[in-house]
C-alpha cells in the first residue's frame, strides 16, 4: 500500500471509486465528489485536500478533506461546510487503510503547516469507531442524524395528506428552474434563514448549481402556486445516499405544502436512480422543530461522532475567542466553544 495527496488528475478514478462505494455500502455521499469538492472552491471555503490509499494503481481508500490558513494558524477538516459526515471512505476489506491514511495525513499536516486544529467527521452510517481510535483525537463530539432506508419504508398517513394537499390545492413543480427561477428560491431561502437564524449558503453555491444542473449528484426543483415561486429544494445524492441540502418555503404558503412535496418528488427520483438512504442530516437538536418533522417521515435515528486533534493548548484556543475563530475559519470546526474558557 502507498499514499499520496489526490488531485485533478485523480478525479476519474476517484469517481468511479466513490459510485462504488455508496453503491455498496452506503457510506459514500455526494459531498465526497469531485463535483462537490469544486463547489466549496468556488465559495472559497478553502483549499482541498484529499489523500487516497492505493495498491499497485488502485485506489482503495480516500480521505477527503479542507484546509484554511490565516495567520492564526491553519485548520483542517474532513469535511467542513456545515459538517458533512465524511472521513476514510473504503471497502470493508480494505478497512486496513484507515491507520496509514490517518498518518499520512497528521504527518503532512505536522510538517507542511503551523496547525491551529484539525477535525475529521465520522462516516455516515459506518461502524468504524475502533478505527477512528486510531486518530488519537483529545476530543470527541457526539453527534445525531436521521434517515430513511428507502427500502424498507412506509410513508406515513401525515405526509401522504400532506403530499395530497399540494395536489389538491394546484401546486406544480419546476425541475432545474431558470437563473430567475433560482433567484427567488435564494430569496425564500435567505429570508428563512434570517427568520431562524441559521447560516446561509451563499448565492455563488447557487450559481454553481445552475451551472451543474446536468450532474449526476443533484436534483435542484421549485414549488409554484398561482404562477409564483413558493418553495425550493436542493438535494445532493450519490449512487446509495441522497442528502437533504437546501429546503425553503414561503412561510405563508406553509398550508400548500410544499415542501413536503418537493421531498417526495426528490424521493422518487432519486429512488429511479438507484439510491437506497435518504440523509435528513443533523438537527440543532432531537426535540426542535427540524428533528420533529424530520420523525414524522418515519425516519430512523443514527449517530457519528467528530474526532478533534487541537495542536495548540486550550488556552491559546480561548485567547483567540469565539468571534476571531468564527471570523477567520468561517464553515470549520475548529475547537469546540463550551470548552473555551473565559
Amino acid at each position: 500500500m502507498h499514499l499520496r495527496l489526490l488531485d485533478d488528475s485523480d478525479d476519474s478514478q476517484l469517481i468511479d471509486f466513490l459510485d462504488r462505494i455508496s453503491a455498496e455500502t452506503g457510506i459514500g455521499l455526494a459531498y465526497h465528489s469531485p463535483f462537490y469538492r469544486d463547489a466549496l472552491v468556488r465559495v472559497g471555503v478553502g483549499s482541498p485536500l484529499y489523500t487516497g490509499a492505493f495498491k499497485g494503481d488502485t485506489l482503495i481508500g480516500v480521505l477527503p478533506g479542507f484546509i484554511k490558513t490565516t495567520d492564526n494558524g491553519t485548520v483542517y477538516n474532513s469535511l467542513p461546510f456545515f459538517g458533512p459526515n465524511a472521513g476514510v471512505q473504503c471497502l470493508p476489506e480494505n478497512n486496513d487503510c484507515h491507520a496509514p491514511l490517518f498518518s499520512f495525513l497528521m504527518e503532512h499536516l505536522r510538517s507542511e503547516y503551523d496547525m491551529l486544529s484539525a477535525a475529521v467527521y465520522s462516516p455516515f452510517l459506518a461502524d468504524t469507531d475502533e478505527h477512528y481510535t486510531q486518530l488519537q483525537a483529545d476530543i470527541v463530539v457526539d453527534k445525531f442524524t436521521h434517515y430513511i432506508d428507502m427500502e424498507n419504508h412506509t410513508l406515513p398517513g401525515v405526509r401522504r395528506r400532506d403530499i395530497n394537499t399540494a395536489r389538491k390545492r394546484d401546486v406544480t413543480i419546476i425541475d432545474n428552474p431558470s437563473r430567475d427561477e433560482l433567484a427567488e428560491v435564494f430569496e425564500i431561502y435567505k429570508t428563512n434563514c434570517t427568520d431562524y437564524g441559521i447560516e446561509l449558503k451563499p448565492w455563488p453555491l447557487f450559481e454553481y448549481f445552475l451551472e451543474n444542473y446536468d450532474s449526476d449528484n443533484l436534483l435542484v426543483s421549485a414549488a409554484v402556486h398561482d404562477g409564483t415561486i413558493i418553495a425550493g429544494l436542493i438535494t445532493l445524492y450519490s449512487k446509495g445516499v441522497a442528502s437533504y441540502y437546501i429546503p425553503c418555503q414561503k412561510h405563508e404558503t406553509r398550508s400548500l405544502q410544499p415542501v413536503p412535496f418537493l421531498i417526495d418528488h426528490h424521493m422518487d427520483r432519486v429512488k429511479e436512480a438507484g439510491v437506497r438512504y435518504w440523509n435528513w442530516e443533523s438537527s440543532p437538536s432531537l426535540d426542535s422543530g427540524v428533528a420533529f418533522f424530520k420523525k414524522k417521515w418515519n425516519s430512523i435515528e443514527g449517530h457519528y461522532k467528530i474526532h478533534v486533534i487541537p495542536f495548540r493548548t486550550q488556552s491559546d484556543f480561548s485567547k483567540l475567542g469565539v468571534e476571531t475563530i468564527q471570523r477567520d475559519y468561517p464553515w470549520f470546526f475548529v475547537y469546540p466553544f463550551d470548552r473555551l474558557s473565559d
